[in-house]
């Protein structure tokens, strides 16, 4: 989710009363794995992205001898095999019924953030 989106969504909830006492799931508008998204900024960009893969049950091995020792780096193991195949997806439908904001997509976003960034010399 674009950090613009999250301070949207924070600022329109406190002054929204029917915000009032409900938990507001926020998320991005696509659920996309890390691959899909990698994929989808490579073709943004026209950039190709060296990438190292860790094996599923490596960081399942990890997460176990971390957990009693590095609780937290144990935790977000947990959080990336949680989302490694089948993206993170939320659902906003509620969150949007009482808070109508555009959200902003991923290849929207990084399109954005290159037409920023200077012009890269060869």
């Amino acid at each position: 989710m674009a950090v613009a989106d999250v301070a949207r969504f924070a600022v329109a909830s406190v002054g929204a009363s029917a915000a009032d006492g409900h938990a507001l799931p926020i998320g991005g508008p696509e659920a996309l794995t890390p691959r899909d998204a990698m994929r989808l900024c490579e073709k943004v960009t026209g950039r190709r992205f060296q990438v190292r893969v860790i094996p599923t049950p490596v960081l399942r091995v990890l997460r176990f001898l971390l957990g009693p020792v590095a609780p937290i780096p144990a935790s977000l193991i947990t959080l990336a095999l949680g989302v490694a195949d089948r993206g993170d997806a939320v659902d906003m439908t509620e969150t949007l019924r009482i808070l109508p904001l555009p959200l902003t997509g991923l290849a929207e976003y990084v399109s954005a953030q290159v037409a920023r960034e200077p012009a890269r010399s060869a």
